[in-house]
């Protein structure tokens, strides 16, 4: 198991372990006291070895029943956390970051005016070409390149050609599928679950 591959696997045990916490909001001790879906993984294997010693009994079939139950009440606890709770989440997180950038593009702008409009109107005003306090305050000079015309319409001397392949994924699935031979690429099956 590659060191990635394990990471995965120790956050999925993680997440499991505690679905219950943000299911249905318990306290920390009815948390506490209700089964992981790995309990239920092992109760499902001490089943199975209670029927190959005591066959189909009458008290078997009814421990059956009750843990289908339990087990399908956990399942929807987990589908529910899958589908709805982090799904919530994760809008909730990214209103948060959208609130952010845009709070950071005011401020942005407002440092630009402050500097370009404000302090360069009081400074040339007061006829201050530089400032020394606790801060230093000076016009600084920079140059730039604007192009005015088509990147392409420069001379050969002056511009540079960028070219960026891609690979059109959806005619090599066909050409696969198809049997056809496509070198540097091949056809991957993946199985996962999906939660409705």
């Amino acid at each position: 198991m590659s060191s990635g591959t394990a990471e995965q696997y120790i956050f999925v045990l993680t997440v499991i372990n505690t679905l219950d916490i943000f299911v249905k909001g318990k306290g920390m001790e009815e948390i506490e006291k209700k089964k992981s879906l790995f309990d239920y993984v092992n109760e499902f294997s001490a089943f199975v070895d209670r029927l190959e010693k005591e066959g189909e009994s009458e008290e078997l079939i009814e421990d059956l029943t009750k843990f289908d139950l339990e087990r399908a009440e956990k399942l929807d606890g987990c589908a529910f956390y899958i589908k709805e709770h982090i799904p919530n989440e994760i809008q909730a997180f990214k209103n948060i970051i959208n609130h952010a950038r845009a709070k950071i593009e005011v401020l942005e702008r407002a440092k630009k005016r402050f500097v370009n409009d404000y302090l360069d109107y009081a400074m040339t005003a007061m006829k201050i070409e530089k400032h020394n306090g606790a801060y230093s305050i000076y016009k600084r000079k920079s140059e730039s390149v604007e192009v005015t015309g088509r990147p392409e319409e420069l001379p050969e001397e002056y511009r540079e050609m960028q070219v960026d392949y891609k690979p059109n994924k959806k005619k090599i699935k066909e050409a696969l599928k198809d049997g056809k031979d496509v070198p540097g690429a091949k056809l991957i099956t993946k199985e996962g679950w999906t939660v409705r």
